[in-house]
Parts: C-alpha cells; structure tokens; sequence
C-alpha cells in the first residue's frame, strides 16, 4: 500500500486499516495490559512489550490521527468499515476505563465521545427495538445498533459463516435451516450464565436452553450408542444404540478421561 500513487482513495483505506489495528491493540490492551506495539510488517524478531499506558496512549493517538481521514458515511456502502463513529466508540471505551489502564480517570472525555455519535448528524446510530436482531442471520447494515461489524455473510464474504458455524450444536442444524454443519457450541461454565438472572434482560434470549425442538414441534433427537453418548460408560453394552432428546442446560461437569491422566496427576 505504501507505493501505491498517493490519492484520496488511499489515504482513506490507510486511516480505515489503522483503525482496525487500533481496535485490536485495544483488545489486547484490554485483555493482558502490557503487550507489543508492531507497526512494521515482516518484523522477524520478538518484540518487546510495553506498559499498559504506553498502549493507551498509543491507541489515542493513532485514533485521533487518522480521524479526520475516516468517512462519516454510515450506510451500505461502508459497511465493514471502520468510520469516525468507529473511532469514537473506542475511544469512548478507553476513556471510561481509562482509571483501570492508566490510573487517571476521564469520564468527561468518554462522554464527550459518545455525544459525538449520539449527536451525529441524522442520527445514523439508535437502539433495536428487539437486542436480538442484531444476531439473527439476516442481519447487515440495517441494523442501527451497529457501529462497526465484521460481516461474515455469503452475500459478501465468500461465504465464511464463522459465527453461525461455530456457535450452535450440530444437532441443531435442521432446527435453524443451516446449508452447512456447524462445528460446535460455544457454551460457558454455570457461574457466568448464573449472571443472567434479571427477567427483564433482554440478553437472557440469546441463550438456546432446555428441550430443543424443531419448528414443525417434533423433538431434536441424535442417534448414537452408549459409549458414543458418554465416553466414560463402562458397560459390556457400550456398541448399543442410543437415541435422546437434546437438552441444553447449565449443567457443565468437567470430566477428564482416565486413558489421559499423567501418572503423577493419578497419585
């Protein structure tokens, strides 16, 4: 890109990839604290990390540069693409955690970038009126709750439907009317879905629990064996069939199989 002709085109696609990088550092930083800062491509040593304000300040500063480069068109066309709002949203989310990166709160300035998207003009931004369109699998630019969204859409990316593929059960797949199995369910342990306890959160509809069923009311079944249903059943009987209902429930019991225990785990 950097011997690409200079011209408005490429300083915009250059401010929309230093936004992007900008949103991963800030996950990074948000995550583990100290990290690297790489901005050079083919760096072939390890680098050194440096201290969470360093990043902080890095991430501002890279933000506040390339903004004035980044297009404040929401809409179709930039859909994808990191835009000012976008930048503004980081930011505001680094400000209202600033006490926790830096040591320094600044709530001030995370309101001041939240009233710039708030406040742009025509509004391009609100809340759904239901939280769980933004999931559904027509969802796209006509969602205003989005802000910044990686689209992973057969429409628009080759087809790679990675959060469809990798979030439901593949038992699922006929329930949800899926052209592809899905790999496996993203679950979580009891102690974080026990958070979800308002009735009145929203969020609760995102979880798939209890009794599944297809649309047409019939149960979703899996036909397997005994040994297939539980790898730990013992019984002469593990090769016979078994076919149950799934049932989704908060219930996780870690289990680790005796053939992969190390003999000084087993003492």
């Amino acid at each position: 890109m950097k011997d690409a002709a200079e011209s408005p085109g490429k300083t915009a696609a250059v401010a929309e990839v230093r936004a992007t990088r900008a949103l991963a550092f800030f996950m990074m930083m948000d995550l583990w604290g100290n990290i690297p800062i790489v901005t050079t491509f083919g760096q072939t040593t390890p680098p050194e990390t440096k201290s969470r304000q360093e990043v902080f300040n890095f991430i501002e500063a890279e933000l506040k540069e390339v903004l004035p480069n980044l297009s404040s068109a929401v809409g179709t066309a930039t859909y994808g693409r990191p835009n000012k709002y976008t930048a503004y949203a980081i930011l505001a989310k680094m400000y209202l955690n600033a006490e926790v990166y830096t040591g320094t709160q600044r709530y001030n300035d995370a309101v001041a970038m939240c009233d710039a998207i708030i406040g742009a003009s025509g509004a391009p931004y609100s809340l759904e009126s239901d939280y769980r369109k933004m999931f559904f699998i027509d969802n796209g630019p006509q969602i205003k709750e989005f802000i910044f969204a990686i689209p992973f859409d057969p429409g628009f990316s080759n087809g790679y439907m990675i959060y469809s593929r990798y979030s439901l059960p593949r038992s699922l797949q006929a329930k949800y009317s899926l052209k592809f199995t899905p790999s496996a369910p993203m679950s979580t342990l009891p102690e974080f879905y026990a958070n979800f306890n308002d009735p009145n959160d929203k969020r609760n509809a995102q979880w798939i629990k209890g009794p599944q069923f297809l649309n047409d009311g019939r149960p979703v079944t899996v036909a397997t064996t005994k040994k297939g249903y539980d790898q730990f059943y013992a019984g002469s009987d593990g090769s016979a069939a078994l076919t149950y209902q799934v049932d989704i429930t908060p219930n996780v019991t870690l289990r680790m199989h005796p053939d992969l225990l190390m003999p000084e785990m087993m003492k």
